[in-house]
């Protein structure tokens, strides 16, 4: 499929949008506006009432796919969030082709491939994709926008004129959910510039099996060309099903020895964003050498970097990470006495809210429990997505071992087979209630002397274990230290939809009680 296809339909044959999302909605707007195309020619459809006074074709409700009947459509558009591989659009491939059914990037990214960097991965692929948005608006000679996937920016936005060339020092980097890459490989094309932050387990509501999302997501790269470029991280030469086409890959591995990571440093909080900031400074270096004809291999990437090393370092400085990702929220600071000790407390609120599967909390849990004095009370919710849960499970008991751990709220169903999946493992076999996230919260923040005296209490009850059990060097370690830190993390798991709309309002929700806490 290629905008040519639509520019020599005839007058009676149709195109189709399913599912009118911000991307498509925009997608519409371009159509219709820049392309001249005749609206009696679109189709457009969802399950919900189609609000819009275009004089377009609208199938509406449980039945919308009917649509897809129609004898004279021969292109449809179709929204992420709707499953591609429905049997529906199968069998429109099957009598249609197998590229008709697409998604609305496509033309952008045909058109615009040598000035697009795609960014995506399980977990980290928007604090990725704003760095190097930020990285590259921090460069003389160069400019970029940050769209896709959920910032609600459309590229077409930029593309006003059908032959209207786009200024080549000009990038998109353009955040890719699985759902979006499946529906691009059917037309076989793949960003000039690719990152992949890692590989997990997540969608596995939406995806028929982790094989299958991890192949949608193999399709940022498995149409690229010899002379492109991809960063991976090592969680994707693991999973990935088409190890063959990354021959040429950067891999850029926290744990390696090579000179890369001694360099430019995280001002962000865990390793895993360590990891996201050599990712992004990586392809941003490969691109600037590439643009000026001197790309080699990762020697050249680590001397580009060496080089510029206080411009990167100056603008990594600079970013200060996107909201809802172990974002601190709120600081108070107070004395405690323990063990006739006058301690300075420190009460951090950081909003993790949209970490929504086992492998995002796992790096929330790890990046606040790393310091000595460290404490963590952590607060799971929401509807379980169906995850793997044991690494998560794992590191929640190493942390209890380690004594960092104060408390863990386990609210909404995944938080119900969290906690059932622990149970497993300490081999007690008992019945967990469903806790509702909204009355633990209401009940847990009554105010701020509360959680201060109650986490006193806890400290002494420890200190008192260790002298029971004639551990003094942790007594005094407690009681040497200027301040003790209790981080409180909303890193809920789950989707949001059993308690509300959507994970930005839940995160609003809670930090609003944190911000109003006495």
């Amino acid at each position: 499929m290629t905008l040519s296809d639509i520019l020599t339909l005839k007058p009676n044959q149709k195109i189709a949008i399913i599912g009118l999302g911000k991307e498509n909605l925009q997608f519409l707007e371009w159509l219709l506006n820049v392309v001249k195309f005749k609206p009696e020619q679109i189709v457009l459809a969802d399950q919900r009432e189609i609000d819009l006074d275009h004089n377009c074709t609208k199938f509406t409700g449980e039945n919308y796919l009917d649509c897809l009947k129609i004898p004279d459509l021969e292109f449809v558009f179709k929204a992420p969030g709707i499953w591609s591989l429905k049997p529906e659009f199968e069998s429109f491939r099957k009598t249609k082709g197998t590229d008709r059914i697409n998604s609305s990037l496509v033309f952008f990214i045909q058109n615009f491939r040598e000035q697009i960097v795609g960014v995506t991965g399980t977990k980290g692929k928007s604090t990725t994709s704003a760095l190097i948005n930020h990285l590259l608006n921090s460069f003389d000679g160069s400019e970029s926008v940050y769209c896709g996937n959920t910032t609600g920016v459309s590229p077409y936005q930029f593309w006003t004129d059908l032959d209207h060339e786009i200024d080549p020092n000009k990038f998109f980097v353009i955040e890719l959910s699985s759902f979006q890459l499946q529906d691009l490989d059917f037309a076989k094309i793949s960003p000039k510039y690719a990152v992949i932050t890692n590989y997990f387990i997540d969608h596995q509501d939406q995806h028929a099996s982790k094989e299958e999302y991890w192949n949608a997501k193999d399709a940022l790269f498995t149409n690229q060309t010899d002379s492109d470029t991809i960063v991976i991280s090592p969680t994707v030469q693991l999973h990935t099903q088409n190890q063959d086409k990354l021959t040429k890959a950067l891999l850029i591995d926290q744990n390696s020895p090579n000179e890369l990571f001694n360099h430019i440093k995280s001002p962000l909080l865990g390793d895993h964003n360590q990891q996201n900031v050599n990712q992004a400074v990586a392809i941003v270096a490969a691109l600037k050498l590439k643009s000026a004809g001197r790309m080699g291999d990762l020697s050249d990437i680590i001397e580009e970097i060496k080089k510029n090393k206080f411009k990167y370092q100056s603008s990594v400085n600079r970013f200060k990470g996107l909201s809802h990702r172990l974002e601190l929220v709120r600081s108070v600071v107070d004395e405690i006495e323990i063990n006739q000790h006058d301690l300075k407390l420190r009460i951090n609120f950081y909003d993790d809210g949209y970490a929504t599967e086992p492998d995002a909390v796992t790096a929330a849990i790890n990046a606040l429990t790393q310091k000595h004095g460290e404490f963590l009370w952590l607060q799971i919710t929401g509807k379980d997505k169906g995850p793997d849960l044991e690494s998560l499970v794992t590191t929640i008991l190493y942390k209890e071992i380690e004594n960092k751990t104060y408390r863990i709220d386990y609210c909404g169903s995944v938080g119900q087979r969290l906690l059932n999946e622990l149970y497993k493992v300490l081999g007690t076999s008992q019945t967990v209630p469903l806790e509702i996230f909204k009355n633990t919260i209401e009940t847990s923040f009554s105010n701020l002397e509360i959680i201060q005296n109650h986490f006193a209490t806890w400290l002494q009850e420890l200190i008192d274990n260790y002298k029971q059990v004639g551990e003094f060097n942790k007594i005094h370690e407690i009681l040497s230290r200027p301040e003790i830190v209790l981080n409180i993390a909303l890193s809920p798991c789950g989707s949001s939809f059993d308690e509300f709309e959507n994970y930005t309002i839940r995160s609003q929700w809670w930090v609003e009680r944190v911000k109003g806490l006495e």
